[in-house]
């Protein structure tokens, strides 16, 4: 980011939160023209703001804005809630524009064409789309595909966050920035006394050299008067330093009070950002919503705030999206036409409570189990042994979705998962409660504070190591007659059912688990293992050693240590020793992983085969390229009769069908797939540039499994609709 940014940055940070506040106030109270004032003014500002620093494009939307909001103001027309719908879209290009600016990218990489249109058009009933569209040097030069797999999205969002990093900032009230001086100058006072009070220590065992001295001459007298004056400077020093260090310690607690202070924000300062998210996902749905916040006045650390608002936006958007129904279903079922969500924020001891709840059609238990047994999330055992506790719990599931069709905005499987996740990064829990045809309800438990937290120490292979406390269930001493095998797993019996043993050495690729449990069958000794438990996985892990309970802070891994994948944060122990805390999501992965890995350096299965049915060259080049790179088989078709030529010769894992095409379009190809009996249940996604609702309708019909816009393409979320499908 260029220096010339700096205080532009900071300053529009906080107007464009404020600007989307008011907008957000406005659309449910029209008739307040103090508000459009108010808006107009920090349209203005943000307009001048970015003229002084050259981003004509930011400067350029701003004064779209502007001219729209004037006459508003003026009363030249109502407002409506098009307007905000209009302005709220224009909002989020700015905020594309601030993103890009803040990583050092150019302005130039959003296109404003469609909302500087949209501005211009006096029409009151302009439905802006969310999206804002990725152009400049990709466009110019053809799309690139700089982002071949999640993984490597994940890194670069990673660098983009650690550029940003070095430029936060937060204001604190002059009050307690002096505050904070006075007691770093009274720590410095008290750091130099006590330092002084060392060097007078040194010449108290200087004296102490002469005693001996003089005791080898047998000067006895003089040693008990000189003994009688050390011990009146030692009793003096130790006082002096006991004061010292206890007015230290005073000022130290005043500071991290402060200090503390300033990092807690209150909900209030978020709730914007959940305001809109409802906003935008209601315009896309079409659906009445209902949004309701409670506990905007609970203060809480900035840090835990930040962490916390993607897993609830999920929430949001998946109540909104999967959990209320239709204005004209709810119509038909009796239902008040406007759904409500809920979202409440409540403290409890030191934990924080989040709880989103809507009055929608609640989880179809039945309809989730048939959908985990056609991904082979579960058996048909196991789906006739659950709970209902259980099977509410395999939304959280990766690729699990009981969507009729998969879009941009649902279906995919993917949500759910990143709930669980970002839950599981932060040592809290997720529990799910719903009833049919009536609510659901999804409570995340926070800790308090993510930098202080409980855990408990173990040892592998000379190393200390920390798992989170709440992921611990039980500590046990194992005799070895106690392990089975299962499935080519070695597994225990816990409360009635077999859990997964594996060595923690194992898992952290410190030593063999066969060695290990070889080691200890030759020491004729019990094994230690800690049970763990998160939402849904639960598993025993073998360790050297219990260290008991201890309440650490934890930090980030950062550098090279932020590639190490089983650590999540680290610490200093009391002796001054460093030690890793276990990330425990990715200790479930890979145990769930291990019979899978096994099999795979066994024999190599064949890449799956894709048919590409398209008429343009340029998609078909990209789709194949990004494809291949995910090591996919492809196969190119130019036309629907193409295509069903290929067919009489070759199947496939999956079809990709665009739909306008000469000839039979992409809806009638897929309705003849379809009726291939070797085809009938083979996958079928639409790639077109039409996306009407009708368009969306009339792929169900055929039979598509997925819908994706041209418009809108994704690269990530492409691959993951494929690799949820297949």
């Amino acid at each position: 980011m260029s220096d010339k940014y700096k205080y532009f940055i900071i300053e529009a940070e906080e107007i464009l939160a404020d600007l989307t506040k008011s907008l957000l106030d406005l659309d449910k109270n029209f008739d307040n023209p103090g508000l459009i004032k108010t808006i107009f003014r920090y349209t203005h500002t943000l307009k001048g703001a970015a003229s002084m620093v050259k981003l004509t494009a930011f400067s350029s939307l701003a004064h779209k804005m502007e001219d729209r909001l004037a006459d508003l103001r003026d009363k030249k027309k109502d407002v409506g809630h098009g307007d905000i719908t209009l302005l709220l879209g224009a909002v989020t290009a700015l905020e594309e524009i601030f993103r890009a600016i803040q990583k050092g990218d150019s302005e130039e990489c959003v296109d404003l064409s469609k909302i500087l249109k949209s501005l211009d058009n006096e029409s009151n009933n302009i439905i802006f789309p969310p999206e804002i569209k990725k152009i400049g040097t990709d466009i110019k030069t053809g799309i690139k595909t700089t982002h071949s797999t999640k993984t490597q999205a994940v890194k670069n969002s990673k660098k983009s966050k650690k550029k940003h990093d070095s430029h936060e900032t937060i204001r604190i009230p002059a009050q307690d920035m002096n505050k904070l001086s006075d007691m770093a100058s009274e720590i410095r006072i008290s750091h130099r006394g006590l330092r002084k009070n060392m060097e007078d220590l040194f010449k108290v065992v200087s004296k102490y050299k002469k005693i001996e001295q003089m005791y080898s001459e047998k000067n006895s007298g003089k040693i008990i008067e000189t003994c009688a004056e050390l011990n009146k400077q030692f009793s003096d020093m130790l006082l002096f330093m006991e004061q010292g260090f206890d007015r230290a310690s005073s000022f130290s607690c005043e500071m991290d009070e402060v200090i503390m202070k300033t990092r807690l924000m209150s909900v209030q300062s978020y709730a914007w950002y959940f305001e809109k998210a409802v906003h935008d996902i209601a315009v896309e749905t079409g659906k009445s919503i209902n949004f309701v916040i409670k506990g905007k006045n609970l203060f809480l650390d900035r840090s835990l705030l930040e962490h916390i608002k993607e897993p609830v936006y999920h929430l949001i958007r998946n109540s909104i999206i999967h959990g209320v129904e239709s204005v004209q279903e709810r119509k038909t079922a009796g239902k008040d036409p406007q759904s409500s969500i809920r979202l409440l924020f409540e403290r409890q001891n030191q934990s924080v409570k989040i709880i989103c709840i809507d009055d929608g059609r609640g989880l179809d238990l039945e309809k989730i189990k048939k959908s985990a047994l056609k991904k082979s999330l579960i058996n048909k055992n196991q789906a006739d042994d659950m709970s209902d506790s259980d099977v509410k719990s395999l939304i959280l599931q990766s690729g699990l979705s009981t969507g009729n069709i998969l879009t941009q905005l649902s279906g995919r499987g993917v949500g759910m998962d990143v709930i669980k996740n970002s839950v599981s990064v932060l040592n809290g829990t997720l529990d799910i409660d719903s009833k049919k045809g009536q609510f659901t309800r999804f409570k995340l438990t926070l800790p308090l504070s993510i930098s202080i937290a409980d855990a408990f120490m173990v040892t592998c292979a000379g190393q200390n190591l920390l798992i989170p406390l709440k992921f611990v269930k039980e500590t046990r001493l194992l005799d070895l007659s106690e392990i089975s095998s299962e499935a080519g797993r070695k597994v225990i019996s816990f409360n009635g059912s077999p859990i997964s043993l594996v060595s923690l050495a194992d898992i952290l690729g410190i030593a063999k688990a066969d060695n290990h449990l070889i080691n200890n069958l030759k020491s004729n000794k019990k094994l230690k293992i800690v049970i763990i438990k998160g939402n849904v996985d639960i598993a025993a892990i073998i360790v050297d050693s219990f260290g008991g309970i201890r309440s650490i802070l934890q930090k980030p891994l950062t550098g090279q240590l932020g590639e190490i994948k089983s650590a999540q944060y680290s610490t200093i122990l009391e002796n001054g020793d460093p030690a890793f805390i276990l990330n425990l999501l990715y200790i479930f992965d890979f145990i769930k992983g291990m019979p899978a890995t096994v099999e795979a350096h066994e024999s190599e299965s064949p890449s799956l085969s894709i048919l590409v049915t398209d008429d343009s060259l340029t998609t078909r080049t990209l789709i194949s390229t990004i494809l291949k790179k995910e090591g996919f088989h492809v196969t190119l078709s130019t036309s629907g009769e193409e295509t069903l030529e290929i067919l009489e010769k070759d199947s496939f894992d999956l079809f990709l069908n665009d739909v306008e095409m000469p000839g039979i379009n992409g809806f009638e190809l897929s309705e003849k797939i379809r009726r291939n009996k070797k085809h009938k249940d083979t996958p079928i996604i639409i790639l077109s540039s039409l996306a009407s609702d009708d368009d969306k309708q009339q792929g169900i019909e055929v039979g598509a499994n997925a819908y994706i816009v041209k418009s809108r393409f994704d690269q990530e979320i492409f691959l993951e609709t494929i690799l949820s499908l297949i």
